[in-house]
């Protein structure tokens, strides 16, 4: 029995993508005697007793003749069905009154298949005809190029588009740990850039403590209450929020550059270039010679 149901209930998925159609005749007409299908679609045909629908060619159609090309016949008062296998435009008369106007049309397109359509995304696909909205594009080229842990509030990170392309954060985030994260390698807090936020090339985007000194204000792009206290890690990430617990490269999300790490408490803070607790009471500022 278990066998059984299981064939039932998939027949309906294999059909899905299926439509049948049924072209009748009304007086000296078919109806309809336009119809677009894809290919693998059922066409019914329903023949009064002195029509018959015979498929000829594109030529033999313009010309009101009623040559077959070898398709599809449907006898007078017969009934059938034809599926078309092909993308192409299939014509049809009615051979007795074909001069009167009695002809008909099958336009059948390709199967829609969903995905991405832009071949300059990652996951374009070469098979798909009708974009699904899934494209995904290569990380620009961004990283930290600056890191403030100052007295107080005086915190502060940004980022540097190296690229020749104005970048649009929306697909990028700053996901972070506080101290010792719940979950080692993942991160506790996913932190998206401010709606509308965009860095231009050769410019850098910076993210602030809101309760910094005003000279530090004057230069931000946004806000962020939690920056770290030095032992705080922080990373740079493209792609969306897979949601939390999730590792590092198991969501939807590659990381880019790293501010510490979520591997653990690492005490005060990482040490940098041979400097214990390197990113806490310091400013941290990229070589010149890092371009990536």
């Amino acid at each position: 029995m278990k066998r059984i149901l299981l064939f039932l209930f998939f027949i309906p998925f294999l059909l899905s993508g299926q439509t049948s159609y049924t072209i009748t005749t009304a007086g000296p007409s078919f109806s309809p005697d336009t119809l677009i299908v894809n290919v693998g679609d059922t066409i019914n045909f329903v023949m009064g007793s002195s029509h018959n629908a015979v498929e000829v060619s594109q030529s033999t159609f313009i010309a009101n003749g009623t040559t077959s090309n070898g398709g599809f016949n449907i006898g007078f008062g017969q009934t059938g069905t034809y599926i078309p296998t092909t993308v192409q435009s299939y014509y049809y008369v009615c051979q007795p009154h074909v001069t009167i106007g009695m002809k008909g049309i099958i336009i059948a397109n390709a199967l829609p298949i969903y995905g991405c359509t832009d071949s300059t995304a990652t996951n374009y696909n070469a098979n798909a005809n009708i974009d699904d909205g899934s494209c995904t594009y290569p990380a620009a080229n961004l990283y930290f190029s600056e890191y403030a842990e100052g007295s107080s509030n005086n915190k502060y990170f940004e980022v540097y588009n190296a690229s020749n392309n104005i970048v649009d954060l929306t697909a990028y985030a700053y996901p972070s740990v506080s101290n010792a994260p719940t979950t080692v390698g993942v991160y506790e807090y996913w932190n998206a850039f401010d709606a509308g936020a965009v860095v231009a090339p050769g410019d850098v985007y910076i993210v602030a403590h809101p309760s910094a000194d005003p000279t530090i204000l004057a230069e931000a792009d946004e806000t962020h209450n939690y920056l770290s206290n030095g032992d705080d890690g922080y990373a740079l990430v493209y792609g969306s929020d897979p949601g939390s617990p999730m590792g590092p490269t198991s969501g939807g999300y590659v990381i880019i550059d790293w501010l510490g790490d979520w591997d653990g408490d690492p005490g005060y803070g990482w040490s940098v270039a041979g400097v214990s607790n390197g990113t806490q009471n310091h400013t941290l500022v990229r070589k010149c010679s890092v371009t990536q």
